[in-house]
């Protein structure tokens, strides 16, 4: 595991047969960057996914494909990168079971106030990815997209709310 972890650019505290455990391997994530060379971009943001199948096809209409593919603790999970971009979108299902918890779960459901969201739970608040060299049109480009997806895949894009221009 080790080497593989160095294929891919990590730069840990680790060597030979040692073992890493939970503390170190959340440490070598802190050092993959090399030492000296300041961060220009987000390393990676993780996801959690009903559905990993879904999403790398959905990610694969953006130009990301899968660069590792790999358990954790139990779930399925894979890093997705795009030639066009440094950051890593990680990728974790979460198995059925927990989802199902979750969806069940009643503080969630009558909380008045904003709750901590629960490890089993789905997504996050947003990822955003800068297609700017792809289309000066967004709704264009959903349209391709959805086509795409319905020649590759046999689905059409569904989108909660269609794309406005928005000051931030």
């Amino acid at each position: 595991h080790h080497d593989a972890l160095h294929a891919l650019g990590f730069n840990g505290p680790f060597g030979g047969s040692e073992q890493l455990d939970s503390t170190q391997s959340e440490l070598v994530f802190l050092l993959r960057r090399e030492p000296g060379v300041p961060p220009r971009e987000c390393s990676h943001t993780a996801v959690h996914v009903s559905s990993i199948v879904k999403w790398v096809d959905f990610l694969s209409l953006l130009g990301f494909s899968p660069s590792l593919s790999f358990t954790t603790s139990g779930a399925r999970a894979a890093w997705m990168t795009a030639p066009w971009s440094e950051a890593t979108i990680e990728l974790i299902e979460v198995p059925k079971l927990l989802q199902q918890q979750c969806a069940a779960s009643p503080a969630m459901a009558t909380a008045t106030t904003p709750q901590p969201v629960p490890s089993g739970a789905i997504g996050l608040a947003h990822l955003c990815i800068d297609v700017t060299p792809r289309t000066t049109s967004l709704c264009s480009l959903l349209d391709s997209l959805s086509a795409e997806s319905q020649a590759k895949f046999g689905r059409k894009l569904r989108v909660l709310e269609s794309p406005r221009h928005q000051m931030m």
